[in-house]
C-alpha cells in the first residue's frame, strides 16, 4: 500500500516543477529573441542589397546616358571603367537577394554585356583604333533596358522601405501578405524579378551566350514527355546523386508549376541550390555561391574540365560553342551534335572556377525543353555551293552544319560558316541548306573573357 505524499515532498514537487518551468520559458524566450535577432540581420542585409542594387542601376544608367556625349579620351576612358564595375557592383548586390537562380540569370547575363561591351570598347580605344558609329551604339542599346530595370528595381525598393518593416522578405518568401492589393503588388520577389525579365521581351539584337540561346524556351518540354511523376524524396535523392552528397543535406526549398514544373532544393548551409523536373527527374540546373578565388586555369583548360564533366554526367555528343569568364567563373555552351549536325536548341551550360577547376553550375533547361530524337533530311543544297552566296569580303576559317530556331518554335538546317571579315572582324553566317538564303548573320567580338555575338 503506497504512503500518501508529506506535505513537504508536495512542496517539494511543486518548487521543481516550477524551477523546471521557468528554465523551459527562459530558454524559448531567449532562443526567440536570438532567432529574431537573427531575423534582424537578414532583412537589413537583404534590404540593404536591395538598395545599394537599385543606386547601381541608376549609377549604369546615367553613366550609359553620358556615353552619348564625351568626345574626349579621358571622359570615354572613365566612363567604360565605371560601366565595368558599376556593373560589376550590381551583380554583386543581386547575388545577395533571395531570388530563384533562373529569375536572376537574365539580368546577371544583361549586366555581363555592358562589362564585356565596355571592356571591349575601352581595349580598342586604348589600341588607337578609331571607334565606328556601330561600337559606340552597342552602348547606346542599352540604355533603354537599362532605364526600365532601374525604375522596376527602384519602385521595389520603395515598397519594402514605405513599409517601414511591416512587411519583410520573409513575408514575402512565404507569401503572408494579408492585404489583397498588396499580394498583386508584390507576393515575393521571384515574381518581382520574373516580371523585370519580361520587360526584356524585345530585347534587341544582342545575345550573349551564343547564337540562338534566346530562343529555347518552347511550349512543352520535349525530354520530359510521357515520363512518370518524381515524388519530393525521388527529387532529392536524384539531386543527391548529381551533387554527390548525403540526400539528407538537401532539404525543399520550393517548386515550380509552369510548362517545366521542377522541384527546388537548396543544402542546408545554403550555398548549393538545384533544381529537379517533377516529370522525369532530370536536374535542370544548379548553382554554387563561391568566392573567386585568384585565376590559375585558362579559358581552353576551364572547357576541357566543362568537356569532361559533361561526359561524367552521361552527355553525350555535346559540341562546344562559346563562352564567356565573369566575376571568377568561365561558362561554356554546349549543343547537341546528332549525325554530324549541331542542334543548337539542345542547350546546355556549365560554369566552371578558374580558380580552383570546380564545377560551380550547370543548366540544361534548353536541352529538356528541346531534346529528341530528330528526322535529319539533307539540305537541297551542298555546304559547297552554300559557301558560294557569302560576301566577297569574308573569307571562310571553319564550317559546320546546324539546325538553329527560327519564329514559332521551328528549326531549320542551315550551314554556318565562321569568317574573317574586313579590319580583323570575325562573323558568323548562317545560310539555309534548302534556300541558299542568309538567315542570320552574327558579330562575334572576342576578347579575353570570352566571345560576345551581336
Amino acid at each position: 500500500m503506497n504512503k500518501p505524499m508529506s506535505n513537504r515532498a508536495i512542496i517539494r514537487v511543486i518548487s521543481f516543477t516550477l524551477a523546471a518551468v521557468i528554465m523551459i520559458v527562459s530558454a524559448g524566450v531567449m532562443g526567440y529573441s536570438f532567432a529574431m535577432k537573427y531575423k534582424t540581420s537578414i532583412e537589413q542585409t537583404y534590404q540593404n542589397a536591395l538598395n545599394q542594387l537599385s543606386d547601381r542601376l541608376s549609377d549604369l544608367t546615367n553613366t550609359l546616358t553620358k556615353s552619348m556625349y564625351a568626345n574626349t579620351s579621358t571622359a570615354k576612358n572613365e566612363i567604360y571603367t565605371k560601366l565595368i564595375v558599376s556593373s560589376q557592383l550590381a551583380k554583386d548586390s543581386l547575388s545577395l537577394l533571395p531570388v530563384n537562380i533562373n529569375e536572376e540569370e537574365t539580368i546577371q547575363k544583361y549586366l555581363s554585356q555592358i562589362s564585356d561591351i565596355a571592356t571591349y570598347l575601352q581595349k580598342k580605344y586604348d589600341g588607337m583604333e578609331e571607334l565606328s558609329d556601330s561600337d559606340e551604339e552597342l552602348l547606346l542599346s542599352l540604355r533603354e533596358y537599362s532605364e526600365q530595370l532601374a525604375l522596376s528595381v527602384e519602385d521595389t525598393a520603395t515598397f519594402f522601405t514605405d513599409y517601414g518593416g511591416q512587411i519583410t522578405f520573409s513575408d514575402m518568401s512565404m507569401n503572408n501578405l494579408t492585404n489583397s492589393s498588396d499580394t498583386d503588388y508584390l507576393s515575393n520577389l521571384d515574381p518581382t524579378f520574373r516580371n523585370i525579365n519580361g520587360e526584356f521581351t524585345n530585347y534587341p539584337s544582342l545575345i550573349y551566350d551564343g547564337p540562338f540561346s534566346d530562343h529555347l524556351l518552347q511550349a512543352t518540354p520535349k525530354l520530359t514527355k510521357n515520363c512518370k511523376e518524381y515524388s519530393v524524396n525521388e527529387a532529392r535523392y536524384a539531386a543527391s546523386m548529381f551533387l554527390n552528397c548525403d540526400e539528407n543535406e538537401l532539404k525543399l526549398s520550393n517548386e515550380t508549376k509552369n510548362n517545366l514544373p521542377l522541384y527546388h532544393f537548396i543544402t542546408k548551409d545554403e550555398k548549393t541550390d538545384v533544381s529537379i523536373t517533377k516529370f522525369g527527374g532530370f536536374v535542370e540546373s544548379f548553382h554554387k555561391r563561391v568566392t573567386p578565388n585568384e585565376p590559375k586555369l585558362s579559358y581552353d583548360d576551364a572547357m576541357q574540365k566543362a568537356e569532361f564533366y559533361l561526359k561524367e554526367k552521361h552527355y553525350d555528343n555535346m559540341s562546344p560553342s562559346y563562352g564567356f569568364i565573369s566575376n571568377g567563373v568561365a561558362t561554356f555552351n554546349f549543343a547537341y551534335n546528332q549525325d554530324g549536325v549541331i542542334c543548337y536548341n539542345d542547350l546546355i551550360k556549365v560554369g566552371v572556377s578558374i580558380g580552383n577547376g570546380e564545377i560551380v553550375s550547370f543548366s540544361a533547361t534548353g536541352y529538356i525543353m528541346n531534346h529528341c530524337k530528330r528526322e535529319l533530311a539533307k539540305g537541297s543544297i551542298t555546304i559547297g555551293q552554300a559557301s558560294k552566296n557569302l560576301s566577297d569580303k569574308l573569307v571562310i576559317k571553319k564550317e559546320n552544319t546546324t539546325l538553329i530556331p527560327t519564329g514559332g518554335n521551328n528549326e531549320v538546317l542551315c550551314y554556318e560558316f565562321l569568317c574573317n571579315g574586313e579590319d580583323d572582324d570575325t562573323i558568323l553566317v548562317y545560310i539555309n541548306a534548302n534556300t541558299g538564303l542568309e538567315e542570320n548573320i552574327y558579330i562575334l567580338l572576342e576578347s579575353k573573357n570570352g566571345y560576345l555575338t551581336i
